[in-house]
């Protein structure tokens, strides 16, 4: 993996809040190849930002959970994303799940703190609004907000 530099440059600047601080470079490349191998798929994502010497660069990984057509996307973006760079990317994967032909629906659950993310990306027309559990994070972390987006699997399959 060419990128793991960027993830240890994130990891210094605290974009994995969840993940004890000192780490040496190599635990956590240990600790990040063995938490990326539970998911099925895992996306680097780059974007135009000023924190790299060519102007774009990686702003955010997402893994994703594929369970037969349905994925659930889980989402870090690193400390140096911006505002535009979380909304573009979100409109960017989203579409890409709407056209692609091999997913039926995605489901992204939210905390609070993220919901306004996906409100403003609903307005792009690329997510659907499902509602609020309230208490509903497994985590006990505070309500949950439901997104989805049907991808053309489910067209083509008649759901």
């Amino acid at each position: 993996m060419d990128d793991l530099w960027v993830f240890w440059a994130a990891y210094c600047e605290n974009s994995f809040p969840n993940l004890a601080a000192g780490l040496d470079k190599d635990t956590f490349y240990k600790w990040l190849l063995e938490t990326l191998s539970k998911y099925e798929q895992v996306l680097v994502v780059e974007d135009d930002n000023r924190r790299f010497r060519t102007r774009r660069g990686v702003v955010c990984v997402i893994a994703i959970d594929v369970k037969g057509c349905r994925i659930e996307p889980h989402v870090d973006f690193f400390k140096w994303a911006t505002t535009a760079n979380m909304l573009r990317v979100n409109v960017r994967f989203f579409n890409w799940v709407r056209y692609n032909k091999q997913i039926g629906v995605c489901v992204v659950r939210s905390l609070k703190n993220t919901a306004n993310l996906f409100h403003h990306v609903k307005k792009y027309g690329v997510l659907n609004f499902v509602g609020k559990i309230p208490g509903g994070d497994p985590h006990g972390r505070g309500d949950e907000y439901v997104f989805s987006v049907r991808g053309k699997f489910a067209a083509i399959k008649g759901a």
